[in-house]
C-alpha cells in the first residue's frame, strides 16, 4: 500500500510538471482564445492517458513470471538451433520485448502499450529469419502457448 502511494505521488508530480512544461504550447493559447471547451478536452485526454499509463504500471496485462527457466527450457526444445544459443542477455532482450510495455507518442501524450503477437513475430523472423521465416499458423499457436501459457 505504501509503494502504491508513493507510485501515485510520483505520478500527480510527474502530472503537474508535465503540465507546467507543456503550458505554453497547449494550454495557455487555449486558454487566451477563450476555448475553454478545447482546455477540458486537453485536460480530460490528459488524465485518460495518466489512467491508462498508471494501469500498466499497477496491474499489467503482461506480467513477467517470476521463473522463467521452464519456459526457456521448452523454447531451446522448440527451436534448438536459435534458443539454443542464447546468452543471458539474449533471453534478457527476448522477455523485454514480450513483457516490456512501448511508450508511443500520440498528439503530445506519451501512451504505454503492448506490443502485438504481429510485432513480436516480426521481431523474432527479422532476428532470427531461418527457423522463424517458415512457422505456419500451427507452430506460431504453440510457441504463444509457451510464452502465455502457465
Amino acid at each position: 500500500m505504501r509503494i502504491l502511494k508513493n507510485l501515485i505521488g510520483i505520478a500527480i508530480l510527474s502530472l503537474l510538471v508535465i503540465g507546467i512544461v507543456n503550458f505554453n504550447s497547449e494550454i495557455k493559447p487555449a486558454i487566451m482564445n477563450s476555448q475553454v471547451g478545447d482546455f477540458i478536452r486537453l485536460v480530460q485526454k490528459r488524465i485518460d492517458v495518466f489512467k491508462h499509463n498508471l494501469s500498466f504500471t499497477v496491474s499489467p496485462q503482461r506480467r513477467r513470471p517470476f521463473d522463467l527457466l521452464a519456459k526457456e527450457s521448452r523454447l531451446i526444445h522448440m527451436a534448438p538451433n536459435t534458443f539454443g544459443q542464447y546468452g543471458p542477455s539474449d533471453w534478457g532482450e527476448f522477455w523485454n520485448v514480450v513483457y516490456q510495455p512501448l511508450k508511443e507518442k500520440e498528439g503530445s501524450f506519451m501512451v504505454k502499450r503492448y506490443r502485438t503477437k504481429g510485432e513480436i513475430e516480426s521481431w523474432l523472423v527479422s532476428k532470427h529469419s531461418k527457423p522463424f521465416s517458415k512457422f505456419t499458423e500451427k507452430h506460431w499457436k504453440y510457441f504463444w502457448d509457451i510464452i502465455f501459457k502457465q
